[in-house]
Formats: C-alpha cells, structure tokens, sequence
C-alpha cells in the first residue's frame, strides 16, 4: 500500500495535468477557429493544427491573408518529405526576413512533425502581430514592447476605456461570470444588450451564451471561443485575448435590434424593505417592489443590500409585466443600505436607508431591571430580596451568580410574567458583588455590589448561658446587631476584680471564663456595645467547696 504522501502528490499532479490539458484544449479550440477566420476568405478550412500546416501549403495561404503580400515560390503540391520541409521553410522565412517579426525555438521539423505546443506558439504570435499590434497600430521599437506598451498592456487599457464603470485587470477571472461580455458588447453599440445590467452572476452560461451570440449576430464578432470556454475557472488567457481583441473593429450591422433604454428617474420603489422604519430581526424577508413600467424603454434592474455586518443577498424576481419583486432577510439589528438600480443607475430615490429594530426573540440584556432592597444592603444570616424584570428583553436565560466573604446561594423563582423573585441568604458582613446577566451578558448595573452589614447593637438579643457554673459562661450575640464588642467584668466580695477572658468563637458567640479566688456573692457585669444585657449586673454566689 502506497503512503499517504504519496498518493496525495500523486493526486496534485494528475490536477495540474488536468488543469493544464484543459487550457490547451481551449487555446486549440480558440486557435484553429482564428485561422479558419481567415482561411476561409480563400475557401481553406483546417480541423487540427498538429497535421494541417504539415505541407506548408495552408500556413501559406495563412500568411498571404493576413499580411496581403505573396510568399513567394512553393510547392503547391507537395508529395515528399523534403517538399513539406521546403514550403515550410518558405513560410518561416517570409515570418522572419520579410514581416520582420521574431520567432523562438520552432523550426520546418516541428511543423512537419505536428509539436502541437510548438505550432500553437506560432499561431499566438501571428495572432498577437496581425490582429493584436497592427490592430492598435503599434510599431514594434525593438525591446519586446510597443512604443513602450505591449500589445496585452494596450488591449486591457482600450477594454477599461470601453468600460469604465466596470473592474476589469485581467483576461480570465474577470469574465467568468458572463456579464462583462455582455457590457461589452452593449458599449459597442448601446442598446444592444441592456439586460447585461440586471444579469445575475450564478447564470454565468446564460449571460454568456447571450452575448456572444449578440456580438456574433449584429457585431460580427465570431465565437473563437465558446460560451463554456469563458466560464471555465481554467480559461486560457490567450484565446480570451484573441477573442476580446476582434472588438475593437467591431461594426453594428443594419437592422440590429437596438432597445432604447428606461429613465431610471421614472422608476418607483416601494415595500417595507426600503422603508425606514418597521423592520425587525425576527421578520423572515424585507419585501419591496421595483416598478419600471413607467420608465420607457427597457433596462435591467438590479438590487443589492449591504446590513451591519457585511453584505446581505438580495432576490429579485422579474415578473413579467414591467415590475420585480425584491427581497432580503434582515436578521441583523442596526442600519441597512439598500441600492437599486436600473440601466446600471440608481433608480427611483436609492440608496434606501432602513433601520431593523430586534425582534421579540432577539435578546436584549439593555431592557432588563433588577431592582429591590436585596441589592442595595443585607443583613447576615438574613433573607435579602430583589426582582429581576425581563419582560421587555426578548428571549434568553437569567444568570445570577453572588461572590463576596463567604459562599452565597441564590434562589430565583420565575413569576411567569417575565419577572423572577430572587432570594439570598449572607451568612456574614462584607462587601457581596452580585452578577446578573441575560443571554451571557451583564444587565445595567450589574454586578451590583451590596454591604452585608449587622443591624445596631440591642443588648437585649444577647442570650447568656452558664452563669451557675462558676468560673464560665457563654453569650450569643448573633441576633443582638453590632460588630462584637463584647465586655465582662467579674468582681468579688473582697477583691474588686478578677482575671476575665473572652473568647469570640466565630458567629458572635463568645465564651467567658474567670478565676474564682473567693468563696462568696461575685458580681458580673456583661455589656454589648455599652448597652448591659437584660438582668445585668449578675449577682452569682460562690461556695466554699467551688473556690
């Protein structure tokens, strides 16, 4: 089995063989049918270049043609090799002495033996002197060049001369599609092929197919090529030279069928695809109408739409009766231009500006609200409460996220009016940022950051425990407010003060413990923020046997 690379090289190979096949193909085609142009003035028709110049006799009558000057002394019924070699040889040297023009590399043998690459090389040069220089009265200055422009270079600039509304750089891209053929052949003779204006690229066969049989018919520009030969992606750039380059001499014939052409100013234009306003995101197609049918004449309309985002395709349909109905789909919101033309001007009062506004199942963070205390302050260990209100934001999915001190879940219930009830729970103080978003993107004023903060100290909340044991008890401050400043004091009969030690254990429970140095009544005195808890001082009685 063969590797991969392998067979992959060996399937790019074969595509430039194909490619390469497919051009020579063309360039014979187109080749052959030049020189039969103009062979057959002398009732002379070749089929194939490889054997039909292989007595000399036809390439003869060939150079006699173009150059309107005899050859001289041949053989005119050649029956042996050496009388094929001396006609050619004939031929060649009235090319080089006697025109004056330049060959390469080909020699009588290469003719007789039929090197069609050869051969072919030598109908181009023909064909870039007679039809191509001397058609544009170029005089050759000795460098290759043709007071200083080459013959490509002069044929280009008269074609963008001819069409100046139109790109044209090259001799194949450019003409796949059809429609600069069909401008051509209209700027050749207007009227002739208005429609070239509302041509539609895809049916690039057609619109060739079209013009070429135009400029065949009324122009008498013959086909050196076929309709299917300047679709090709591979067209050859030479043949669609020899073919582009008969244009320039190109007469209009008596009786063509010239059309006057419409009043693009008389065209109306009208539908909600070029209003505006009324569009929106989740309409399936921005319908508008173009009516030519007070224009005059006749012409071509064409529509294009460029949307926020780049360019949007535009369907027009003619309908027959001098009216066509346009459409495009405007699923981006923002700003939309739209250009009709007509006659390849703008028709009616275009461009258009349209504005699509988002539709209902677009969504639209910008239009939610949250609001509600939850997201101005909480309490810890609290239900905080807020409202988000997404009724006019189209479709999309509510997040919510909170971060802050502590880990925080949140809980939303859907109200099924397009609002949601929210609830959290701080379990302690801090600064919380809480993250709303629809459809992934913040809603105003989000993330919202909101203080988690204890309510004022109330001493009477504080819960204390464990005062008959002696020596320690607890205190919970959780719902009594304040940050947590605790303060004890212990005090006996005889010694005004003992040795006290608060311990905050987190969640404002404290644990108190003292030393007991002295049986008797001890008096504790526990104060939150200043404030004495209900019942303090506390009088507590030690015994003899608890010191």
């Amino acid at each position: 089995m063969a590797d991969q690379g392998s067979k992959e090289g060996d399937e790019m190979i074969m595509s430039e063989v194909s490619i390469d096949a497919e051009w020579k193909r063309i360039q014979k085609k187109t080749f052959t049918r030049w020189c039969n142009e103009h062979l057959k003035k002398q009732g002379v028709m070749i089929d194939d270049l490889a054997t039909d110049f292989g007595t000399g006799i036809n390439l003869i009558v060939l150079l006699e043609m173009l150059s309107q000057r005899k050859v001289g002394r041949y053989n005119k019924k050649p029956r042996v090799h050496a009388q094929r070699m001396e006609n050619i040889e004939a031929a060649l040297d009235f090319i080089t002495k006697k025109e004056k023009i330049r060959l390469v590399n080909i020699g009588s043998g290469d003719i007789v033996d039929g090197n069609i690459k050869l051969i072919l090389g030598l109908v181009w040069t023909l064909i870039l002197h007679y039809q191509i220089s001397i058609g544009f009265g170029l005089e050759d200055d000795g460098t290759g060049k043709k007071d200083g422009m080459t013959p490509k270079q002069a044929l280009l600039n008269w074609l963008q001369q001819k069409l100046p509304d139109k790109k044209v750089t090259n001799f194949t891209s450019d003409w796949n599609d059809g429609t600069l053929v069909g401008a051509l052949v209209d700027a050749m003779a207007p009227g002739l092929c208005p429609e070239h204006e509302a041509m539609n690229p895809n049916n690039a066969l057609h619109n060739a197919t079209h013009a070429m049989k135009l400029g065949e018919d009324w122009l008498d520009v013959p086909q050196l090529l076929g309709p299917e030969d300047m679709v090709n992606p591979h067209v050859d750039e030479l043949s669609m030279m020899t073919y582009l380059s008969q244009f320039p001499e190109a007469q209009l014939k008596p009786g063509a069928p010239i059309k006057t052409r419409g009043d693009p100013g008389k065209v109306k234009v009208y539908g909600p695809g070029v209003e505006k306003e009324g569009l929106d995101s989740d309409m399936p197609s921005a319908d508008f109408v173009v009516d030519t049918s007070e224009a005059g004449g006749v012409g071509g309309v064409t529509a294009s739409c460029e949307g926020p985002n780049g360019p949007v395709p535009v369907a027009v349909t003619d309908n027959g009766d001098g009216t066509y109905s346009c459409a495009y789909e405007p699923k981006d919101v923002g700003e939309y231009e739209v250009k009709v033309n007509y006659n390849g001007k703008p028709a009616g009062d275009s461009p258009f500006k349209v504005n699509v506004a988002p539709g209902a199942s677009v969504p639209k963070p910008s239009e939610v609200r949250a609001y509600g205390p939850g997201l101005e302050k909480s309490t810890p260990q609290e239900t905080a409460e807020f409202t988000v209100d997404a009724s006019n934001a189209g479709v999309g999915d509510i997040g919510l996220a909170i971060s802050g001190p502590a880990e925080v879940a949140v809980e939303c219930t859907d109200n099924g009016d397009g609002t949601f009830h929210c609830t959290y729970v701080a379990p302690r103080p801090g600064v919380y940022n809480i993250d709303i978003k629809f459809a992934d993107e913040d809603v105003p004023g989000s993330p919202f950051q909101v203080p988690c903060e204890r309510p004022p100290p109330d001493a009477s909340k504080c819960i204390i425990s464990g005062l008959e044991n002696p020596g320690g008890f607890q205190v919970d401050c959780a719902n009594a407010g304040g940050s947590g400043l605790l303060e004890v004091g212990v005090c006996g009969a005889y010694i005004p003060c003992e040795y006290v030690s608060v311990k905050h254990n987190g969640d404002f429970m404290f644990d108190v413990s003292y030393d007991i140095r002295e049986p008797g009544e001890t008096t504790i005195s526990v104060q939150w923020h200043g404030q004495h808890l209900s019942g303090s001082p506390f009088t507590v009685t030690i015994g003899e046997g608890e010191v």
